[in-house]
């Protein structure tokens, strides 16, 4: 790819990354990638188009990798002006037989006649939509006792192929607890680091009106550039119980599809705990004997026990 320099570009703005690219710049010819795909899945493409000395117009072509890239099918076309970049999506589904799908970009007209100049395209996108999971744990498990403290885990993934964006984790204190301040935090993934429970200080927060904790994951990339995705941790208190308690709890992500242009939502599993009553013990039925501190003093016993023989080590 030919780069310009300079002081030889018109100015245009990048609306993504750093860089864009013109389609032609010297000859006319398709742009195209083969992809491995999967017969009768749906595939996704977007991209940024935009105009170079006024209105542009290309062409999205899709067919088979056996297909030269000149005789490809045209599924969509798009002009834009040279005023704004204009995003556009479509969706492809694979034929049977079809393993290699290639994606080309083509060149139909530009403002000046000249085909060779104009038609800027950034933010190409071919894939699959995001695919969001998130994984919960809870730390003791099982039993435990009035006023003792859980420790959440969360770890959210996206195993799709386009990226999950405005990612929010929202995770609501259950019933029977309450939040342990200061305790939020993100243990894995990027931003890892303790987290304040006051809104704007950080991406994270606790929501005291409708008591639960939210942190802004932002754009979750999926798991071929992020592999073990963003682990959020936060901790509560077991409140008091006259009786066994399950407190059950799940978190829920929320994003955006950028493919379908639409909010979606996923929920982790649902982890229980049994909070327990406190129990009073008699210290007479159960007593404990501290361990003698000085190393010249015989070792402490239990009332009735007379040690065994040549075991009269000092303490």
């Amino acid at each position: 790819m030919d780069k310009l320099p300079d002081g030889a570009r018109d100015k245009h703005e990048v609306i993504h990354g750093q860089q864009f690219a013109e389609m032609n710049s010297f000859e006319n010819a398709t742009l195209y990638q083969d992809v491995q795909t999967t017969p009768g899945q749906t595939i996704y493409w977007r991209l940024a188009h935009k105009g170079r000395y006024g209105e542009d117009t290309m062409g999205v072509k899709i067919g088979s990798n056996t297909t030269a890239p000149e005789n490809l099918p045209i599924v969509q076309t798009m002009s834009t002006d040279k005023d704004a970049w204009n995003y556009y999506t479509g969706t492809y589904t694979v034929p049977a037989g079809q393993t290699v799908t290639r994606f080309g970009f083509e060149a139909i007209s530009s403002a000046t006649g000249d085909i060779r100049a104009g038609n800027f395209i950034d933010d190409i996108f071919l894939g699959t939509e995001p695919c969001v999971v998130a994984e919960k744990t809870v730390s003791p498990q099982g039993e435990v006792f009035e006023g003792q403290e859980l420790t959440y885990e969360v770890t959210t993934k996206n195993g799709g192929g386009d990226v999950a964006a405005n990612t929010v984790f929202e995770d609501a204190i259950p019933e029977g607890t309450e939040y342990v301040p200061g305790s939020l935090k993100i243990t894995n993934g990027p931003s890892a680091g303790d987290l304040t429970d006051v809104t704007g200080d950080d991406a994270g927060y606790f929501d005291t009106v409708n008591n639960k904790v939210v942190v802004e994951l932002g754009e979750l990339a999926n798991t071929v550039n992020l592999p073990d995705g963003i682990t959020v941790q936060f901790k509560v208190k077991t409140l008091t119980t006259e009786m066994n308690k399950l407190v059950a709890n799940k978190a829920i992500i929320n994003y955006d599809n950028l493919l379908t242009n639409e909010q979606e939502a996923t929920e982790s599993n649902e982890t229980t705990s049994t909070v327990l009553p406190s129990e009073e013990i008699n210290a007479c039925l159960a007593p404990v004997a501290l361990v003698n501190g000085s190393f010249e003093e015989p070792p402490a016993r239990m009332p009735g026990d007379t040690g065994s023989p040549g075991a009269e080590h000092a303490w």
